[in-house]
């Protein structure tokens, strides 16, 4: 619970393995043996599930591609589209609605 805790508010942030692993004190192979006992996903698949149900909401206020990719923790646009359709099924610039960027 606490790593999840950590994912949720760090997630637009670089993170990684060993950083949550730091955050709740366990050592990375036993939180990953934990956390995919728990949940059902790796530590990774996990962050990307939540940086992407925030790119939703994003594109969802009008933001950019480019802009949802930077504020949602993702290294590049490109990288970020790319993932982005693998587990959404289309591009993020499609999900992009008339709005305000917050």
């Amino acid at each position: 619970q606490k790593a999840k805790f950590f994912i949720h508010n760090k997630y637009y942030r670089p993170l990684t393995l060993k950083r949550i692993a730091d955050y709740v004190h366990l050592h990375p192979n036993y939180l990953c043996t934990l956390f995919r006992e728990q949940t059902g996903l790796s530590v990774q698949q996990y962050l990307i599930r939540v940086r992407l149900d925030a790119a939703d909401r994003h594109l969802s206020q009008g933001c950019s591609v480019q802009e949802t990719a930077r504020l949602c923790g993702f290294a590049d646009a490109s990288n970020f589209s790319r993932l982005y359709k693998k587990h959404r099924g289309k591009s993020p610039a499609k999900n992009i609605e008339k709005g305000r960027c917050v």
